[in-house]
């Protein structure tokens, strides 16, 4: 497997490049990206392919195949993106090989639980082989908004009540500590306006932090962060090898979130200053901590097209989806000889019925 640099650059400076050697570095760079756009997918393992038809909530989780798995559209259902985010099958692409872009990923749906696992997979590198300078992040947003704009933040504005989970990649305050996964908390209203110093890598802002190169990888060649969250104790995980050899970040208690008066989005966003850098974020897991009580249903009932359609897909059909069945129009029996071909032209016509009215939700959706 072709191991992706850290997302960094550096340039070796001499008053004396020759042409040829010129010409050499730019056939190395065209084949390392040439590299890159072949090797764009991102395996999952058999264990992360099980989450993802046992006990994942669809409306607040995504995963590959991220459109041909869905309704084949060119976004991803109960999420919305802005800024230089793309959507592809594989993977959602935050930032990708321009300076200066910020991209958002944000969960439609609220949050209405008070216990939680997310796992997050994801992966941060550049087409440059240096490794002396970083670009600037991503963050794991879980706030009561879901800002229509950029920010000072890794692309999330100073403003926020709720938690960030920071992905560090740049060493502002060179001190040589990065990359770097931090949390920043504020409780309430009264705190939303705090003030933070990104260009001091938020140093004695942070609640927890740890020091953790996601960017160096094996197995399947992209990172995970399990975040668990318990009626206000937090844990973070990380793993660089396939959930494997997983290292506590930090354990914080006191960390008060969702409430159904007052609900939390999830979301991610990510930003690259003068340095070109992908952040590509694989998937995102959400699930029920086992052994927690809920007071009202977590799952997301689909309606009777969404249901219809989705079950043509025998991947996402197995989904753990809460599901409640519609009655059918009774239809009048017909006679043995004719039985197989009237119903097949039943259940053709059921189908395109049920196609008119889910374009009709989607005319809907994109108003929304």
């Amino acid at each position: 497997m072709l191991k992706q640099p850290r997302c960094s650059v550096f340039f070796n400076r001499s008053r004396f490049f020759r042409l040829p050697i010129i010409f050499l570095l730019l056939a190395v760079l065209l084949a390392v990206a040439t590299s890159y756009a072949e090797n764009d997918i991102y395996p999952l393992s058999p264990n992360q392919q099980h989450r993802t038809t046992s006990n994942i909530i669809a409306h607040h989780s995504f995963t590959p195949p991220l459109l041909q798995h869905y309704y084949g559209e060119s976004e991803v259902p109960y999420w919305k993106f802005s800024g230089s985010t793309v959507i592809t099958d594989s993977y959602i692409r935050l930032t990708t090989h321009n300076a200066g872009e910020i991209g958002h990923f944000w969960n439609r749906e609220p949050v209405d639980m008070d216990a939680f696992e997310i796992v997050l997979g994801f992966n941060v590198f550049s087409s440059y082989k240096a490794t002396r300078h970083f670009t600037d992040g991503f963050a794991l947003w879980i706030t009561t908004n879901k800002p229509e704009r950029g920010g000072p933040i890794l692309g999330h504005p100073m403003s926020f009540v709720g938690i960030g989970i920071l992905f560090d990649d740049f060493d502002n305050d060179r001190k040589g500590d990065n990359p770097k996964i931090l949390l920043l908390h504020n409780r309430n209203e009264n705190e939303r306006d705090r003030l933070y110093s990104p260009e001091q890598d938020f140093h004695g802002e942070y609640k927890g932090f740890c020091n953790f190169d996601y960017t160096k990888l094996s197995g399947s060649g992209f990172a995970t962060a399990r975040i668990r969250y318990n009626k206000g104790d937090l844990q973070v995980f990380l793993s660089g090898n396939d959930e494997k050899d997983e290292q506590l970040c930090f354990n914080l208690q006191n960390i008060k979130l969702s409430t159904p008066e007052n609900p939390y989005y999830i979301g991610l966003t990510a930003q690259a200053g003068s340095i070109p850098c992908n952040h590509d974020i694989v998937f995102l897991h959400l699930s029920s901590l086992e052994g927690a009580h809920y007071d009202s249903d977590i799952y997301k009932p689909l309606n009777e097209a969404e249901e219809l359609l989705l079950d043509q897909n025998s991947y996402v059909s197995q989904r753990n989806t809460r599901r409640e069945p519609s009655p059918l129009p009774q239809k009048q029996q017909p006679s043995q000889t004719d039985t197989h071909d009237n119903s097949d032209n039943s259940d053709n016509e059921r189908l395109k019925e049920l196609e008119r009215e889910l374009e009709e939700l989607r005319r809907v959706h994109r108003g929304l």
